[in-house]
């Protein structure tokens, strides 16, 4: 556990360092290789025993590598009785036929495409980068063990990179090969509709107002649109105990996202695009909806990432304005203590 805490602690030590190194340039590149390291090296060479589903797709793959037919025919004609989707199962076939025929090799370079993702993402919109993956930790151990869910996740950071450039089209064909991958990422196929909604306060009310009432309806919802008879719905409807990571997580989101909104209003900090802020609010009504009904924290995945790039958008833009403000230093403080808590009482990355 001590060691544990001290990788966490590095992304710290990674962000501090960088404050002492001349050019803008290489503060940003230091930052970035150094997390690629850090978030590489630990969560590409994991045992199997490490994150929930690592030995599940190892086992999955394992099985296929064990007859030789599987190399002999075409990668495009994947078993149809596997109950995986078709793209992952092209792309596990072409990288055990064609560059590694190892089933580890499905762990390493979901990680490698994993890690490479987040840090392009988190790049684009802040310069504090260590402190930004240092955040986000406990989403992504969450992204390395899902698999099949992180190939779609890193679709979607692309996607809407179009989408901002409101290329509708060249989004959709994306969204439609991360479907390939993962059936969740269908959320996304609705996100559009937010491009043409004015961000106020007005349509930010009725959005939670919105989400309030599908999470008190969402039984009745999911049985009306043909999902009563699934394992999630049955799951759902047979549980006893309350949902007390599902409160944890969404009372996290909705803590940071404040901060930001607070530093905003308080210090007149900017804002990122308002399609990064319909994202957090996305992310946040899905956590709540997920407190019902569990099975909605596949679908807030694509949409938690931004909930602490739009806290470190307004902090940064705060420290610009006001650097030696310690209310500003403070609240920072309180959100690194609280996500580190956070990351703590998720199941360990070192536990079976």
């Amino acid at each position: 556990m001590l060691l544990l805490a001290l990788y966490f602690i590095s992304f710290l030590a990674v962000d501090y360092i960088s404050k002492h190194i001349n050019g803008y340039s290489q503060k940003r590149y230091f930052q970035i290789i150094a997390c690629f390291i850090l978030l590489f090296v630990f969560f590409g060479m994991r045992g199997l025993s490490v994150l929930n589903d690592t030995a599940h797709y190892y086992a999955h793959l394992y099985n296929h590598l064990r007859y030789q037919s599987y190399f002999d025919e075409s990668i495009f004609t994947p078993d149809p009785h596997d109950r995986f989707e078709y793209g992952y199962l092209v792309w596990i076939h072409f990288i055990t036929k064609y560059i590694w025929c190892d089933p580890y090799s499905i762990i390493l370079i979901s990680a490698f495409i994993v890690t490479v993702a987040n840090l392009m993402l988190v790049k684009k919109h802040t310069d504090r980068i260590a402190l930004t993956i240092f955040l986000m930790l406990s989403t992504l151990i969450t992204e390395y063990g899902l698999l099949r869910q992180s190939y779609a996740i890193c679709l979607s950071y692309l996607a809407m990179n179009l989408l901002m450039e409101r290329k509708f089209i060249k989004y959709y064909i994306l969204i439609a090969i991360a479907y390939m991958f993962h059936h969740s990422v269908i959320i996304m196929a609705l996100f559009p509709v937010f491009s043409f909604v004015e961000l106020n306060k007005d349509n930010v009310i009725r959005t939670f107002i919105a989400t309030i009432i599908i999470s008190v309806c969402i039984f009745p919802i999911i049985s009306m649109l043909g999902f009563g008879e699934s394992a999630y719905y049955e799951g759902n409807q047979d549980r006893e105990a309350a949902p007390i990571a599902a409160m944890i997580n969404a009372a996290m989101y909705i803590f940071v996202a404040y901060a930001g909104y607070y530093l905003h209003k308080k210090f007149k900090s900017d804002l990122p695009q308002p399609l990064i802020i319909w994202a957090v609010i996305c992310g946040l009504c899905l956590s709540i909806i997920n407190i019902s009904f569990l099975s909605f924290n596949r679908l807030a995945l694509y949409f938690i990432p931004y909930i602490t790039i739009f806290f470190i958008y307004t902090y940064e833009s705060c420290t610009a304005q006001n650097p030696n403000n310690k209310k500003i230093k403070t609240i920072l403080l309180i959100i690194i203590l609280r996500s580190s808590e956070h990351t703590s009482e998720l199941q360990s990355p070192c536990n079976t």
